[in-house]
Protein backbone atom coordinates (compact mmCIF):
# COMPACT_ATOMS: atom_id res chain seq x y z
CA UNK A 1 0.00 0.00 0.00
CA UNK A 2 1.22 3.49 -0.80
CA UNK A 3 0.95 7.01 0.88
CA UNK A 4 -1.47 7.70 -1.47
CA UNK A 5 -4.11 4.79 -1.37
CA UNK A 6 -3.84 4.57 2.35
CA UNK A 7 -7.09 4.71 3.40
CA UNK A 8 -6.84 7.74 6.25
CA UNK A 9 -5.74 9.42 3.36
CA UNK A 10 -8.92 8.94 1.05
CA UNK A 11 -10.94 9.18 3.97
CA UNK A 12 -9.69 12.13 4.81
CA UNK A 13 -9.51 14.03 1.00
CA UNK A 14 -13.23 12.61 0.68
CA UNK A 15 -14.08 15.00 4.20
CA UNK A 16 -12.83 17.38 3.23
CA UNK A 17 -14.43 17.54 -0.10
CA UNK A 18 -18.02 16.84 1.37
CA UNK A 19 -16.68 20.11 3.80
CA UNK A 20 -16.22 21.83 0.85
CA UNK A 21 -19.71 21.20 -0.74
CA UNK A 22 -21.27 22.13 3.22
CA UNK A 23 -19.41 25.25 2.98
CA UNK A 24 -20.68 26.03 -0.45
CA UNK A 25 -24.03 25.31 0.46
CA UNK A 26 -24.50 27.00 3.69
CA UNK A 27 -22.74 30.31 2.63
CA UNK A 28 -25.19 30.99 -0.03
CA UNK A 29 -23.99 34.60 -1.91
CA UNK A 30 -25.73 37.55 -1.30
CA UNK A 31 -26.78 37.19 -5.38
CA UNK A 32 -29.08 34.39 -4.85
CA UNK A 33 -32.29 34.80 -6.65
CA UNK A 34 -35.06 35.54 -4.03
CA UNK A 35 -37.65 34.34 -6.70
CA UNK A 36 -35.67 32.49 -9.45
CA UNK A 37 -36.08 35.47 -11.75
CA UNK A 38 -34.21 38.74 -9.71
CA UNK A 39 -31.03 38.99 -7.90
CA UNK A 40 -31.98 39.85 -3.91
CA UNK A 41 -30.66 41.92 -1.41
CA UNK A 42 -32.21 41.52 2.42
CA UNK A 43 -32.52 45.35 2.55
CA UNK A 44 -34.03 45.92 -0.73
CA UNK A 45 -37.92 46.80 -0.25
CA UNK A 46 -40.46 45.08 -2.75
CA UNK A 47 -43.05 47.61 -4.15
CA UNK A 48 -45.93 48.02 -2.36
CA UNK A 49 -47.11 47.91 -5.67
CA UNK A 50 -48.43 51.72 -5.68
CA UNK A 51 -45.70 54.14 -6.49
CA UNK A 52 -47.34 56.85 -3.83
CA UNK A 53 -47.10 54.58 -0.67
CA UNK A 54 -43.59 53.95 -1.44
CA UNK A 55 -42.69 57.26 -1.57
CA UNK A 56 -44.75 57.74 1.38
CA UNK A 57 -42.64 55.57 2.99
CA UNK A 58 -39.45 57.12 1.64
CA UNK A 59 -40.34 60.59 3.02
CA UNK A 60 -41.70 58.55 6.68
CA UNK A 61 -38.46 57.35 6.86
CA UNK A 62 -36.55 60.42 6.00
CA UNK A 63 -35.00 58.96 2.53
CA UNK A 64 -34.76 59.28 -0.95
CA UNK A 65 -37.01 56.93 -3.06
CA UNK A 66 -34.42 55.02 -5.49
CA UNK A 67 -36.20 52.23 -7.57
CA UNK A 68 -34.03 50.24 -8.92
CA UNK A 69 -34.97 48.44 -12.29
CA UNK A 70 -33.51 44.93 -13.01
CA UNK A 71 -34.72 41.62 -15.25
CA UNK A 72 -34.26 38.17 -15.15
CA UNK A 73 -31.24 37.68 -16.70
CA UNK A 74 -29.76 40.92 -16.97
CA UNK A 75 -25.70 40.27 -16.40
CA UNK A 76 -25.11 44.22 -15.51
CA UNK A 77 -27.72 43.38 -12.72
CA UNK A 78 -26.06 40.38 -11.48
CA UNK A 79 -22.65 42.45 -11.66
CA UNK A 80 -23.96 45.46 -9.94
CA UNK A 81 -25.49 42.77 -6.87
CA UNK A 82 -21.80 40.50 -7.06
CA UNK A 83 -19.65 43.73 -7.41
CA UNK A 84 -21.11 46.91 -6.29
CA UNK A 85 -23.37 45.34 -3.49
CA UNK A 86 -20.37 43.80 -1.84
CA UNK A 87 -19.14 46.90 -0.79
CA UNK A 88 -20.05 47.87 2.76
CA UNK A 89 -19.81 51.83 1.99
CA UNK A 90 -22.31 50.80 -1.35
CA UNK A 91 -24.61 49.25 1.14
CA UNK A 92 -24.64 51.71 3.97
CA UNK A 93 -25.67 54.42 2.40
CA UNK A 94 -28.32 52.85 -0.10
CA UNK A 95 -29.93 51.65 3.60
CA UNK A 96 -29.38 54.68 5.55
CA UNK A 97 -29.85 57.36 2.99
CA UNK A 98 -32.33 55.76 0.28
CA UNK A 99 -35.62 53.81 0.37
CA UNK A 100 -34.51 51.14 -2.80
CA UNK A 101 -37.15 49.35 -4.38
CA UNK A 102 -36.51 46.93 -6.16
CA UNK A 103 -38.54 46.39 -9.65
CA UNK A 104 -38.65 43.77 -12.97
CA UNK A 105 -38.94 45.54 -16.06
CA UNK A 106 -40.69 42.79 -17.57
CA UNK A 107 -42.63 42.27 -14.35
CA UNK A 108 -46.68 41.55 -14.14
CA UNK A 109 -47.57 42.73 -10.76
CA UNK A 110 -49.77 45.07 -11.32
CA UNK A 111 -48.79 48.57 -9.70
CA UNK A 112 -49.81 52.09 -9.19
CA UNK A 113 -48.05 54.78 -10.67
CA UNK A 114 -47.63 58.02 -8.94
CA UNK A 115 -50.30 59.79 -11.09
CA UNK A 116 -52.72 57.12 -9.87
CA UNK A 117 -52.74 55.37 -13.16
CA UNK A 118 -52.74 51.22 -12.85
CA UNK A 119 -50.59 49.05 -15.04
CA UNK A 120 -48.56 46.56 -14.85
CA UNK A 121 -44.86 46.15 -13.78
CA UNK A 122 -44.00 45.76 -17.40
CA UNK A 123 -46.24 49.36 -18.35
CA UNK A 124 -44.80 51.16 -15.99
CA UNK A 125 -41.49 50.21 -16.89
CA UNK A 126 -41.97 51.34 -20.24
CA UNK A 127 -44.36 54.69 -19.09
CA UNK A 128 -41.08 55.29 -16.94
CA UNK A 129 -38.56 55.27 -20.24
CA UNK A 130 -37.01 52.20 -18.38
CA UNK A 131 -35.80 50.35 -21.83
CA UNK A 132 -32.70 48.14 -20.50
CA UNK A 133 -31.21 47.42 -16.77
CA UNK A 134 -30.43 48.17 -14.27
CA UNK A 135 -31.67 51.74 -14.01
CA UNK A 136 -31.93 53.58 -11.06
CA UNK A 137 -34.80 56.37 -10.88
CA UNK A 138 -33.80 58.50 -8.45
CA UNK A 139 -37.00 60.65 -6.90
CA UNK A 140 -37.62 63.47 -4.50
CA UNK A 141 -40.24 64.37 -2.17
CA UNK A 142 -42.99 64.98 -4.95
CA UNK A 143 -42.28 62.24 -7.03
CA UNK A 144 -40.14 64.24 -9.25
CA UNK A 145 -37.21 62.29 -10.96
CA UNK A 146 -34.02 64.22 -10.29
CA UNK A 147 -31.13 62.04 -11.66
CA UNK A 148 -31.21 58.26 -13.26
CA UNK A 149 -28.63 56.10 -13.48
CA UNK A 150 -29.19 54.01 -16.71
CA UNK A 151 -26.82 50.85 -16.90
CA UNK A 152 -24.05 49.69 -14.73
CA UNK A 153 -21.38 51.88 -12.85
CA UNK A 154 -18.66 50.63 -11.47
CA UNK A 155 -18.37 50.87 -7.28
CA UNK A 156 -16.39 54.12 -6.91
CA UNK A 157 -18.99 56.10 -9.44
CA UNK A 158 -22.27 54.07 -8.35
CA UNK A 159 -21.21 55.26 -4.95
CA UNK A 160 -20.75 58.93 -6.28
CA UNK A 161 -24.00 58.48 -7.68
CA UNK A 162 -25.79 57.98 -4.03
CA UNK A 163 -23.52 60.65 -3.00
CA UNK A 164 -24.31 63.02 -5.59
CA UNK A 165 -28.55 62.77 -5.32
CA UNK A 166 -28.67 62.30 -0.88
CA UNK A 167 -26.38 65.68 -1.56
CA UNK A 168 -29.15 67.62 -3.92
CA UNK A 169 -26.21 68.22 -5.70
CA UNK A 170 -28.19 68.02 -9.10
CA UNK A 171 -29.99 70.89 -8.52
CA UNK A 172 -26.46 72.86 -9.21
CA UNK A 173 -23.99 71.00 -10.75
CA UNK A 174 -23.67 68.00 -13.42
CA UNK A 175 -22.53 64.63 -11.97
CA UNK A 176 -18.95 64.13 -13.43
CA UNK A 177 -17.91 67.46 -12.55
CA UNK A 178 -19.27 67.14 -9.16
CA UNK A 179 -17.73 63.86 -8.87
CA UNK A 180 -14.08 64.81 -10.08
CA UNK A 181 -14.03 67.52 -7.30
CA UNK A 182 -15.06 65.16 -5.09
CA UNK A 183 -12.61 62.47 -5.57
CA UNK A 184 -9.83 65.12 -6.20
CA UNK A 185 -10.51 66.67 -2.71
CA UNK A 186 -10.44 62.85 -1.22
CA UNK A 187 -7.28 61.92 -3.36
CA UNK A 188 -9.10 59.36 -5.18
CA UNK A 189 -9.26 59.48 -9.00
CA UNK A 190 -12.41 57.39 -10.92
CA UNK A 191 -11.26 55.67 -13.80
CA UNK A 192 -12.36 57.71 -17.11
CA UNK A 193 -12.84 54.47 -18.43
Amino acid sequence: MTLKNSPALIIRSHLLAISFLLMTLVFVPATARADGHLHYQPWLKQSSGDLRVDLAAAKDQGKHLALIWEQGGCVYCKKMHEVNFQYEEIVQIITEKFYPVQLDMRGDRKMMDFDGEELDESGLAHKHGVNGTPIIEFRDENAAEVFRLPGYAEPLVFHGVFDFVDAKAYTNSELIPWLRAKYEKQGDQPNDG
